[in-house]
């Protein structure tokens, strides 16, 4: 029986591919997965419309370089994308609280993300999970491949 589809979103600036790469395989098997690049990530354009944290998500110049459609634009882009981190208008716990989908938080004990930050949201989802990788930096916990299978892969089953 096929499980349910994931959709899932890039990181900052990067591509489906970039951010998930290392982890498809096995997130993949026995269901489809949508992969979503964002306005002027990866391989979209960047149309030049207003940008926000709503419309936008967001690994490297690298990548960028590899699949963008004018790599030059590179730096002009993440000034635009300023006003998506710096505008953001956070939300509110009443919000966080009526997301009733499974919620599974991944955050590495080096990572930018406090962990008693994480512990606060952990306690707002309604049905929500949270997971620290050790020795593992914001930017590497997709490339812990392993450990996120044997975490995850049961949240997902």
């Amino acid at each position: 029986m096929a499980r349910a589809p994931l959709v899932a979103l890039h990181g900052g600036i990067g591509t489906f591919e970039g951010s998930f790469g290392d982890v498809l395989p096995w997130l993949s098997e026995g269901r489809r997965t949508i992969g979503v690049e964002l306005q002027g990530h990866g391989h979209t354009p960047d149309t030049g419309r207003p940008m926000s944290i709503e419309q936008e998500f967001a690994p490297c110049h690298a990548d960028y370089e590899a699949v963008a459609p004018d790599p030059d634009d590179f730096f002009p882009f993440l000034e635009r994308m300023q006003p998506v981190v710096h505008d953001f208008a956070d939300w509110t716990a009443d919000e966080i609280r009526s997301i009733a989908a499974p919620t599974f938080l991944v955050i590495g004990d080096r990572d930018f993300v406090r962990l008693d930050h994480a512990a606060e949201m952990l306690a707002l989802f309604p049905d929500g999970r949270l997971a620290v990788l050790p020795a593992t930096r914001h930017t590497e916990v997709m490339q812990r491949a392993d450990a996120l299978r044997a975490l995850v892969g049961p949240f997902l089953a």
